[in-house]
């Protein structure tokens, strides 16, 4: 089982609605022209509780393969992705990043179930195309253009899942993260006067004061930009 951390796509809560609001009526609305169709009007509420039960029904009838599938897609579709590319593929990527890791912080499920298996539905098939799009200005073959978008994908996926990983410890420890932190660091000097690891302490002494880690997370995302760059 995955820890859904308070979402409550995971816990079931809201997926319900989310297979009604974001799959079954915009269907309707396209191709039964029923553009009073909402939650809101008391007209289609009895409809809509039909629609609640049946969407329940589905969902116990999915594999949780299917599932988890139809949860990151309709996450995917959180993408608020501008109408065109402004044509400066290093920005408008960054951009998808930095909203990419907004959405997979919102849902903190969502590092631990991103694979290339859940890359071919809807959402996720807008989200790759636009960001091929992105990338019409860089003069590389598309096998490398996608190569490039699935590795910003995973340089977001693994800083988002650290993230998370280090909030749900700081949650469960029997003290405060300040208190956590005295810890290691008195744990730390107390190894490095060793002697044992000179390497490490050099390292340290250059840069003892805290990690900034949104610019370690956009390093990581320029590097990757850069390798691409080259050619």
């Amino acid at each position: 089982m995955l820890n859904h951390a308070g979402d409550p796509y995971l816990g079931g809560k809201l997926i319900d609605w989310a297979l009604i609001e974001r799959l079954l009526v915009p269907a309707a609305v396209s191709q039964l022209g029923l553009t009073d169709l909402r939650r809101d009007n008391p007209k289609w509420r009895g409809n809509f509780a039909k629609l609640k039960r049946a969407a329940e029904d589905a969902k116990i009838h999915l594999s949780r393969r299917d599932l988890y599938e139809l949860m990151v897609d309709l996450v995917a579709d959180e993408h608020e992705l501008p109408e065109r590319p402004t044509g400066d593929w290093r920005a408008d990527l960054t951009g998808l990043a930095h909203g990419s890791r907004a959405i997979m912080r919102r849902h903190p499920w969502m590092s631990r179930l991103m694979s290339a298996a859940y890359g071919f539905s809807p959402n996720s098939m807008k989200f790759l195309e636009y960001s091929l799009w992105c990338l019409d200005p860089l003069d590389l073959p598309y096998g490398q253009k996608v190569e490039l978008v699935a590795m910003v994908n995973g340089v977001v996926t693994t800083y988002v899942a650290n993230e998370i990983e280090t909030a749900e410890r700081t949650r469960s420890l029997p003290w405060s993260a300040e208190r956590e932190q005295e810890i290691r660091t008195a744990h730390l000097a107390k190894e490095l006067a060793t002697g044992r690891y000179p390497r490490l302490a050099a390292a340290v002494a250059a840069d003892s004061g805290p990690v900034d880690m949104e610019a370690v997370f956009d390093r990581a995302l320029s590097r990757v930009l850069d390798s691409f760059a080259r050619g």
